[in-house]
């Protein structure tokens, strides 16, 4: 059996309903059933679970999947995690399924090097290396809670330890704790370094970042990106920091691994690093699954503050409370807690009130991004953008509450931060009245939009083909692609509205398609026994016919009007053929509508 038949095969033997219902109460409401979502922070209902699609999506913060996907993102597991605990629930066993054998190996190898390192840090070699953290008032304990290590320098340390053991040699070059010299030797990749192991929540050993004594560069190097280690999807600190996130409630957020351990050693035990400037939207993501709450607590040099900056517009864009913690003297967390011109207790003092006095995001963005420009256009410019980010907050409520505290600030008409335009309104929902069709310059791809929409909620009630429908899509609507997709491999409408093709699509069209598959469906209305789906897949053929005629209509009007005004005789002649043709065409697709229309 192939690996994709196993997977399928355990999905469809486990309930979805059941197994999320086990960590968030779900209620049934019409066709489906709501719960609080926990992948953001929200109070009212907005998690829809579906039975017979055996998927889940949040409408506020747009998370949404399979089972699979709701195990990994709520259990912050690993596929192989997952796969194996719904192996068990199904029954089903896995001897068929094919999964990389180099897994378990990559753990173990790096558990050892993690083991081998530490002891070497503690080793009579050593020494050094503990010199340098007794240097920066690094006590033994915090050493220990975060596995700290050394490279001893010998260029096969590491690689003589995995030959012995009889590991995989090619496995460690993978995971980048090896590389191979001119000749051919395996060798260290970490050689005289400081190693830190990055570890995950359940303490597993994801990859190093080690650090030179001296002047070598670069002064930091860290494991590659591999399927073990991702920094993308990682931060410093997490089997420390995870367990206590969720009893303060909060994140703190800085960039390097010293950082972390330092304030760890000082109590902050929720502290995790980005590993660097630039976070991910995963790692938002991941850090919203710990808490809705983020204090970023990043270096004060330009990288730092361009990073922040950034940040909190995507936090504000992922619906996560912020709030930024500015130190004395700009100093990063790890030079001001070891700062012995003051006493411990001063620093520690120091740092309750700098907690105490962080500022929330908008307040951050409003005075560094907008007051500290001078130029009043450039200003302007960027109270836009500000306005932009505040578009984006997915709470409705606190949407409207920052924008009504920006035009405050500023003494701006309220009106003027909203939209004069309410959003766009559904089209009706398959109700058999559909409104006319748009011009070329209103919504272009409609009808294609509302084709895919309809055979996502309504496929299974009947055979509704794409195939006669090909030569009429739009070749600038987004949905056409993926129609002729479905096209291509055949399925029938029945298929469609399953969505088992749906994993391989663009990660924002996945969630468009799982809202629409989500919508509390009409079955629960009086009149859903009325519903003619024939007829209302008919009048859909229909717009999208009569659409692509006007957009060839407007399109040949344009072309004439260019060529008259060319005095291109023969152009014009030309146009006017295709015209006439085109006419024919809508006569003939219209006559033959009408006639199947009265034969039904």
């Amino acid at each position: 059996m192939k690996n994709s038949q196993v997977i399928d095969s355990i999905r469809q033997a486990v309930d979805i309903v059941q197994i999320i219902n086990e960590v968030v109460p779900l209620k049934k409401s019409g066709s489906n059933f709501f719960g609080v979502c926990p992948f953001h922070n929200e109070k009212s209902a907005s998690l829809s679970v579906s039975g017979t699609k055996q998927l889940f999506h949040c409408f506020g913060c747009k998370v949404g999947g399979d089972v699979f996907k709701f195990l990994q993102l709520f259990h912050r597991w690993d596929f192989p995690q997952t796969l194996e605990e719904l192996a068990k629930r199904s029954g089903i066993k896995l001897e068929s399924y094919n999964a990389d054998p180099t897994w378990e190996e990559g753990f173990q190898i790096l558990d050892l090097a993690s083991t081998i390192f530490e002891e070497a840090l503690h080793s009579k070699e050593g020494q050094l290396f503990r010199y340098y953290l007794e240097s920066r008032k690094i006590p033994e304990k915090i050493w220990k809670d975060f596995r700290l290590g050394a490279h001893l320098g010998h260029h096969r340390f590491f690689a003589e330890i995995l030959e012995k053991k009889g590991f995989h040699m090619d496995i460690a070059v993978r995971l980048g704790l090896l590389g191979r010299s001119s000749n051919g030797e395996f060798v260290d990749r970490f050689q005289g370094r400081l190693m830190f192991p990055i570890l995950d929540e359940k303490g597993r050993t994801r990859g190093f970042g080690g650090r030179t004594l001296g002047s070598d560069q670069p002064k930091y190097i860290n494991s590659p990106k591999t399927a073990h280690f991702d920094k993308s999807r990682l931060f410093y600190g997490t089997h420390l920091a995870s367990k206590d996130i969720p009893r303060k409630g909060y994140t703190v957020l800085v960039e390097g691994y010293l950082d972390v351990i330092s304030l760890h050693e000082f109590g902050v035990s929720n502290a995790l690093g980005s590993m660097g400037t630039s976070l991910t939207m995963e790692q938002i993501r991941i850090l919203k699954r710990m808490s809705a709450r983020v204090i970023s607590l990043y270096d004060a040099d330009r990288a730092g503050l361009a990073a922040t900056e950034k940040n909190l517009g995507n936090f504000l864009r992922e619906g996560l409370e912020s709030k930024v913690v500015v130190l004395p003297n700009a100093k990063d967390p790890d030079a001001f807690l070891h700062d012995e011109t003051m006493s411990v207790d001063e620093r520690k003092n120091l740092l309750r009130k700098s907690f105490e006095s962080s500022v929330s995001a908008l307040d951050y963005l409003i005075k560094n991004t907008v007051l500290s420009e001078s130029n009043a256009q450039v200003r302007g410019q960027r109270l836009r953008g500000l306005v932009s980010i505040l578009d984006h907050v997915p709470d409705e409520i606190e949407r409207a509450v920052l924008k009504k505290d920006l035009a405050k600030r500023f003494e701006l008409p309220e009106s003027m931060l909203f939209s004069k335009t309410s959003p766009e309104k559904d089209l009706p929902r398959f109700a058999p009245n559909l409104a006319p069709a748009p011009t070329i310059t209103g919504d272009t791809d409609r009808w294609e939009r509302e084709i895919l929409r309809f055979l996502v909620k309504w496929g299974e009630k009947g055979d509704f083909a794409l195939t006669g429908l090909i030569s009429y899509l739009s070749s600038t609507s987004k949905w056409t692609s993926l129609l002729l997709r479905l096209t291509e491999l055949q399925l029938e409408s029945k298929a469609i509205a399953h969505l088992q093709w749906l994993t391989d699509v663009d990660v924002e069209v996945q969630s468009t398609i799982r809202e629409w598959a989500m919508e509390e469906k009409i079955e629960e209305k009086s009149d859903f026994a009325a519903m003619d789906f024939g007829t209302l897949w008919a009048d859909l053929q229909k717009g999208l016919r009569r659409s692509y005629f006007q957009k060839e209509n407007e399109r040949i009007q344009r072309d004439l009007v260019a060529a008259e005004e060319q005095s291109d005789i023969d152009r014009v002649r030309g146009l006017l053929s295709e015209k006439q043709d085109l006419l024919k065409m809508f006569k003939s697709v219209s006559e033959s509508h009408v006639s199947a229309n009265a034969e039904n």
